[in-house]
């Protein structure tokens, strides 16, 4: 199966979703049931997602952090 995702900017910090599977199914009842699965995992991982980027935009918003991503130095490698 396949997962496509939109996402479409409302302002700077908020955007709208369409999420579209595509897997292939059996009958109508297989479907319905994978499609509710698909549904339940999916809000999931974005709901956990969203709420690490709501607390790093925080910690950017109140100068804690960078935006950009910064290496600590016992996990650089030397070459």
């Amino acid at each position: 199966g396949e997962i496509f995702t939109r996402l479409i900017p409302l302002d700077e910090r908020m955007t709208s979703i369409v999420v579209e599977f595509r897997a292939p199914v059996m009958n109508v009842e297989q479907r319905d049931l994978l499609g509710k699965a698909y549904l339940r995992l999916y809000q999931r991982l974005w709901d956990e997602d969203e709420q690490m980027m709501r607390r790093r935009q925080e910690l950017i918003d109140a100068g804690k952090i960078t935006a950009e991503p910064q290496m600590r130095k016992s996990a650089k490698r030397q070459f």
